[in-house]
């Protein structure tokens, strides 16, 4: 049986495979496919908010998997229509987070019932049985209860999701962060032009130096070491023709590189 840190191991490679080429957006097709794989889950979900702070999801299905005798496109509809309702505010998980604060990966079936029992509970029960989502592990992917971001996984069977799945989501998930940090930085910079010396990591550096954040503050959201960080630094200096961060930032903004600063739009 492969243990969870040869699991993790596997999941540092998969990441580092999708980091290695230019992304702009969350690469869910690759990532929920591996997730429905590595966890015996039957699908996959990724779940945001828009900024009109509508409720979205996007998909993957393991291959010949139903839901509720229905396809996953077609359970889709009816999960989208109860997650734009009022009815979403009774699910167990969002519950949880919402009581607790935490971004830790949790399993709908580890939730205490005094936390799942409200008016409505019962409605969501039923809801997620006849669809076949009654087995949920929610990764959350931002603390922003607005953002609503997570990855999601399904089964339509059988137990719950083990210890060591958790684990496993557990030490994964700030992975999954910071390539969704790293995502959300890339689609505010130029795909083409001045910026293709610099590398999708090098880019995400640079963003966040123009943030105003420190090689520490840096490192923890892309999930790397601060020294990592610092020759990231090294090379978008050589690559800029720069010896420090505010030239770095003022050549990114004055050539298109980070495009320009709001105050000279």
């Amino acid at each position: 049986m492969v243990g969870a840190a040869a699991r993790v191991a596997g999941w540092i490679d998969v990441l580092a495979d999708i980091l290695s080429e230019p992304i702009r957006d969350f690469p869910l097709g690759v990532i929920g496919h591996a997730l429905v794989e590595t966890f015996a889950a039957d699908a996959a979900s990724r779940t945001w908010r828009t900024p009109e702070g509508r409720a979205e999801f996007a998909a993957v299905a393991r291959p010949g998997a139903t839901f509720g005798g229905r396809t996953l496109a077609e359970a889709g509809l009816t999960i989208a229509d109860a997650a734009n309702s009022e009815l979403l505010q009774h699910h167990p998980l969002l519950r949880w987070y919402r009581l607790t604060r935490t971004i830790t990966p949790q399993t709908m079936d580890r939730v205490p019932k005094a936390v799942c029992l409200t008016s409505r509970s019962g409605e969501v029960s039923e809801l997620m049985s006849a669809h076949g989502l009654a087995r949920q592990l929610a990764i959350p992917l931002s603390a922003s209860e607005r953002d609503g971001a997570a990855v999601v996984l399904c089964r339509c069977r059988g137990e719950d999701f083990s210890d060591e799945d958790l684990e496993v989501a557990t030490r994964i998930a700030p992975l999954f962060r910071a390539l969704r940090t790293q995502v959300e930085l890339l689609r505010e910079v130029p795909s083409a032009g001045p910026t293709s010396a610099l590398s999708d990591r090098e880019l995400a550096v640079l963003a966040l130096v123009a943030r105003g954040c420190t090689a520490f503050a840096i490192a923890s959201q892309l999930q790397c070491a601060p020294r990592t960080v610092e020759k990231h630094l090294e090379h978008v200096y050589r690559k800029l023709g720069v010896c420090d961060r505010v030239s770095a930032v003022r050549v990114a903004h004055a050539t298109g590189v980070l495009g320009r600063p709001a105050a000279a739009r």
